[in-house]
């Protein structure tokens, strides 16, 4: 949380005035992540493309590095509703030997979230280091969990990381964040889908162990429930969650008004992406910048977000003066 903190006070102090970084060419993404229509036959966890991915920790790629070979992957998975969606994610092949006994384990990652922008997919965070663009606003991110990935990399883990069902993908679909059927599926089957990448060191029968901070730990959890029945024949052996949001609704109340406001456009878009039925009730729930919230976050990454919609009010109340929130949308027949 301290880099979140210092780079949230780094743009608020520095606003407009301070120049891009780096101005990522969002266009070169697009031919890989722009899913085909229809998706190819197959099942949950299958390939549909890969390519080489570079990994760097910063621009330049001159300030460290990761010791493996990264490799962009699009694979079969299913949504919220169970319908069959392409996701995306990186592998990550370490160039170091597993320092333990029996196979290399295979990490599943899921990240914090890094923003509801197609642009703010780990899978490209891990080509760029830090993201700046101006198409969406000054809309700087950090790739806020490289260290850890680098760290357990460096210790011989195999890592694959998922974007999330929605998230990167080239189409009009938002991600599904924070829905348990979706993130722990799209975890189940990037462990899947590196699998049965070619030329790697993992035994098919190896070990497998989901990881997750915030949002990712939420999808972990969730991978590490739905194991048995949705991924059997993974050799599931443990799960890392920390700080994992399991109960949203009692928390909006306080998010609102503050520097956290903005990531109610994270969960209400997450609603709306997973139970399409939700959309109208939850836009004529918002009041006006609420409604300005929800249409930018779409499109930021997170720091933008946190920075631009600090405002109060952003959900409206009913005659009686309670909050509308999420579960009392669905709960009213949403």
């Amino acid at each position: 949380m301290l880099a979140l903190t210092v780079a949230v006070i780094v743009l608020a102090v520095c606003g407009s005035a301070m120049p891009p970084v780096v101005r990522a060419d969002e266009t070169a993404y697009l031919p890989f992540y722009t899913p085909p229509s229809p998706l190819p036959p197959g099942r949950p966890g299958d390939l549909i493309r890969t390519e080489p991915s570079r990994l760097v920790l910063e621009p330049s790629g001159q300030l460290g590095a990761f010791v493996g070979t990264g490799t962009r992957i699009m694979y079969r998975s299913t949504d919220a509703q169970g319908q069959p969606v392409a996701v995306t994610g990186t592998y990550i092949e370490p160039d170091v030997p597993w320092p333990g006994r029996g196979p290399r384990p295979l990490l599943a990652y899921a990240v914090m979230g890094f923003g509801m922008g197609e642009q703010c997919a780990p899978s490209r965070m891990f080509n760029q280091g830090i993201h700046a663009s101006l198409q969406t606003g000054f809309d700087v991110m950090f790739n806020l969990e490289e260290g850890w990935v680098a760290t357990l990399l460096a210790r011989g883990f195999a890592i694959v990381i998922t974007d999330g069902v929605g998230m990167g993908i080239h189409d009009s679909r938002s991600p599904q964040f924070l829905n348990r059927n979706a993130g722990g599926a799209a975890l189940i089957d990037a462990a899947r889908a590196a699998m049965k990448l070619p030329g790697t060191s993992l035994d098919p029968h190896g070990p497998v162990a989901f990881w997750g901070w915030l949002a990712g730990a939420h999808a972990a959890l969730s991978a590490a429930e739905l194991a048995t029945s949705y991924g059997s024949e993974l050799h599931v052996v443990g799960t890392y969650a920390a700080a994992a949001p399991t109960d949203i609704a009692p928390v909006l109340p306080a998010m609102d008004g503050n520097f956290l406001a903005g990531l109610l456009g994270y969960v209400l878009r997450g609603i709306i992406a997973s139970y399409p039925a939700t959309e109208q009730p939850i836009w004529d729930a918002l009041t006006p910048r609420g409604a300005e919230m929800l249409a930018n976050t779409g499109r930021q990454c997170l720091l933008l977000a946190v920075a631009e919609d600090d405002d109060v009010g952003v959900i409206g109340v009913d005659d009686d003066g309670v909050m509308r929130t999420p579960r009392s949308l669905v709960a009213s027949g949403a």
